[in-house]
């Protein structure tokens, strides 16, 4: 549904008397799990990855929890289990990656009483790496023309930047996601030739979260998940090398932190990245819970435990739909 639609629909449905009289209806007894990359006004590398500024961030936190209990990860995992039953539709705030800005927004949390679960790629922490979404980003962002060619193998990718940066990067990950694993980092290397960016002019060790602050976290009333280790498409892997992703990233966290995650989140978390060998590698791996990227409400009791549905925050979303899909139960 285009912007415009869904802007009037929610308007329509937050102040008419039946949108109220078909709220308990549409959204009964749900978990609404809400999911956050970034809460930042802007960024040389990836805006994708950027859920909320820092203004909307707030005025989404202060309504949220006038409007709609928020559970901690132990709560939200007797809901997911059946074990709990709130009455009314409750809603868990999540974040994923490890990005440095999810410090402040997990402060200010803490400030309010709201508990969130943060999904940590180890793999991105205090190392230097920079994710492949925000290294094709910043290639696109400074190229210094109009658009980028470069050749992988026997494959040409060509595309036009300038005004349309953000398409340009996004069909860029999603060609990098079709490519080989062992054609990916020449992938990347290509292209920032291409771009005539240096590959190793800015670390990504800034870029995320420090173990000393991710520490802080379950004093702040937090829980720590884990998001594997590299942060792969666990559909392309085989399962023995799903599994050892997960368990990489448990350990690592269990031994930086002093206690083991409970919860997973699988990366990109579409239907299409991960499969039925991921649901059986996490539950091997150890976790009690599985987090997906798609889809957003959970019914009490027909909840998939390793398939817990999350709905995306972004900028595009206004105030009034924010607050009307979790209110009314319109689709995300």
């Amino acid at each position: 549904m285009p912007i415009a639609k869904r802007e009037a629909v929610s308007r329509l449905l937050r102040f008419w008397p039946v949108g109220f009289a078909l709220r308990p209806v549409l959204h009964k007894r749900d978990l609404i799990c809400l999911n956050y990359h970034r809460v930042i006004d802007s960024t040389p590398f990836d805006d994708g990855v950027i859920s909320a500024s820092t203004a909307e961030f707030e005025r989404q936190l202060q309504w949220l929890r006038t409007h709609v209990p928020i559970l901690n990860e132990d709560e939200a995992l007797r809901m997911i289990r059946g074990e709990a039953d709130p009455g009314a539709p409750v809603a868990v705030i999540t974040f994923d990656d490890g990005y440095a800005d999810n410090y402040a927004a997990a402060c200010r949390m803490a400030e309010l009483g709201v508990p969130g679960i943060f999904f940590i790629a180890t793999g991105f922490i205090e190392s230097g790496v920079l994710p492949y979404w925000d290294r094709i980003a910043r290639s696109v962002k400074r190229a210094a023309g109009s658009a980028i060619s470069f050749r992988v193998g026997d494959n040409v990718y060509q595309v036009r930047v300038g005004e349309t940066q953000a398409v340009a990067a996004r069909n860029l990950i999603h060609a990098y996601r079709a490519v080989d694993a062992s054609q990916q980092e020449l992938f990347l290397q290509a292209l920032e030739q291409a771009a005539g960016v240096q590959g190793d002019a800015d670390s990504g060790r800034d870029l995320f979260m420090t173990w000393e602050q991710l520490r802080q976290f379950r004093g702040m009333g937090h829980g720590i998940g884990a998001h594997t280790h590299s942060h792969p498409t666990l559909s392309a892997l085989p399962v023995e090398e799903q599994l050892a992703e997960m368990k990489q990233s448990r350990d690592i966290l269990r031994r930086q932190l002093g206690w083991a995650p409970r919860t997973l989140a699988y990366p990109v978390g579409t239907p299409a990245a991960f499969n039925s060998q991921s649901k059986a590698a996490a539950k091997e791996a150890g976790f009690e819970a599985a987090f997906s990227f798609y889809g957003g409400r959970n019914p009490r009791g027909a909840t998939d435990i390793f398939d817990v549905r999350r709905l995306p925050v972004s900028p595009d979303i206004s105030e009034a739909i924010f607050q009307t899909r979790i209110t009314s139960g319109v689709p995300w």
